[in-house]
């Protein structure tokens, strides 16, 4: 199949989602092909009208069950980025979107551990569950907001298993939910970063209720 009949067929998948950027869309589509493998195009079109202004790039990730378009403006940072998912369903749109917004989601975590209120909350349930649910309940669709997962050993020279971490990265609050992996006996731990007092009362009753 050549490369034009391939594109033809990923464009006409039946999930379509555009997921906007607040930073290089090149960089989301390297960690793209770094987690999935895919073959990359990169194409460069004039924008600005019958003067042109510069340049918008495009990176062309195809993946088996998926193309995602990506881009970015040559020179001109200040601009907005978009990417563009076609694929075969919304659970594997939501995989690919997790992958592409990890860059902003990673750099707002590290902005958000600086806010002033700092929390310990014990649970007496799932903490990956209520980070899910929190991440619904103040998320909403908001492409700054979103969900980082990190899986650790424990157990010293011998590991034992593994406690497994979801951040849930807010507009305006960081919450840091655990719990380990095939222990249900263990305790479950959530740590609240938030902006005030008052905030922190709101996200600790959201975890505790869920």
């Amino acid at each position: 199949m050549t490369d034009q009949a391939r594109l033809t067929e990923l464009r006409s998948l039946p999930v379509k989602r555009t997921v906007a950027l607040p930073h290089s869309g090149f960089d989301a589509g390297s960690r793209l092909l770094k987690r999935f493998g895919g073959e990359r195009f990169q194409e460069r079109h004039q924008f600005g009208g019958s003067v042109p202004e510069g340049y918008r790039l495009e990176l062309l990730v195809l993946l088996p069950d998926a193309l995602v378009v990506l881009e970015e403006y040559e020179d001109t940072p200040q601009a907005s980025t978009f990417a563009e998912i076609t694929t075969t369903t919304e659970a594997r749109a939501d995989e690919l979107q997790a992958v592409i917004v990890e860059g902003v989601l990673e750099q707002r975590r590290s902005e958000l551990l600086r806010l002033p209120v700092k929390r310990t909350v014990r649970l007496p349930h799932s903490g990956l569950a209520a980070g899910a649910r929190l991440l619904k309940q103040f998320g909403g669709n908001d492409a700054r907001c979103g969900m980082l997962e990190r899986r650790h050993e424990y157990g010293g020279s011998v590991p034992e298993g593994y406690r497994v971490e979801r951040i849930v990265v807010l507009l305006n609050a960081l919450v840091d939910v655990e719990e380990y992996e095939g222990r249900a006996d263990d305790e479950t731990w959530a740590h609240v970063y938030a902006r005030n007092e008052a905030h922190a009362d709101e996200l600790d009753a959201a975890l505790r209720s869920a």
